[in-house]
């Protein structure tokens, strides 16, 4: 609807460009949203399938001290895991040395690097884009 309007005001002769550039924008936003979902529901389900029955809580507590989550525990549903990607991919800390110290330590930390590896790559897509 809201687009249907941008159409209409876009006969206006000062605002019609400014406002066919933004619908283009917006366009090319949601595009690229539902790309950057694709990879995101994917390495939520194999993170999820990963370490959904893995969590031991007496490893979780001796092991893990200097971390801000807990990847035997964090991934024990495919929301929670899903809410997760999102905020590692715009978050600093990916959490590495986390899943260094994981029940699955190094297919764990291949998976997210590859993740953030994926992610740098749609972001500078964005960016060009």
């Amino acid at each position: 609807r809201t687009l249907l309007l941008t159409r209409v005001v876009s006969l206006h002769p000062k605002l019609g460009p400014l406002l066919l550039m933004i619908r283009k924008m917006v366009m090319d936003m949601v595009q690229w949203g539902f790309l950057v979902a694709i990879p995101v529901f994917g390495y939520a389900a194999a993170l999820h399938m990963l370490y959904k029955d893995s969590y031991d809580h007496i490893t979780a507590v001796s092991e893990i001290q200097d971390c801000w989550f807990d990847p035997d525990k964090e991934f024990d549903s495919l929301s929670r895991t899903m809410i997760f990607l999102i905020e590692a991919m715009l978050n600093t800390d990916g959490g590495f040395q986390c899943f260094r110290q994981s029940t699955h330590a190094y297919l764990g930390a291949i998976l997210i690097y590859s993740y953030v590896a994926i992610m740098c790559i749609m972001f500078v897509n964005m960016l060009i884009a």
